[in-house]
């Protein structure tokens, strides 16, 4: 099986640290896994996270519009 790359409570650091603290408020405490996978990677959190809730909202048009920022 594959080794996926994650985030653990103990190793974040930064703005991982912070979205991780964000996310622990939200759902109790607890870390769900996709949440572990996706702050390996913020630049990939963003733009997942858009499409899953404008998915959920019914408006899947609507998470092609992001456009990543001039670094």
């Amino acid at each position: 099986m594959a080794r996926i790359a994650t985030v653990s409570v103990d190793r974040a650091e930064g703005l991982q640290l912070q979205l991780l603290q964000k996310s622990k408020s939200l759902y109790g405490g607890v870390l769900p896994g996709i949440r572990q996978i996706l702050l390996f990677d913020p630049d990939l959190a963003v733009p997942a996270s858009q499409m899953y809730m404008a998915s959920s909202a019914g408006r899947p048009d609507w998470a092609f519009t992001w456009r990543p920022c001039a670094a």
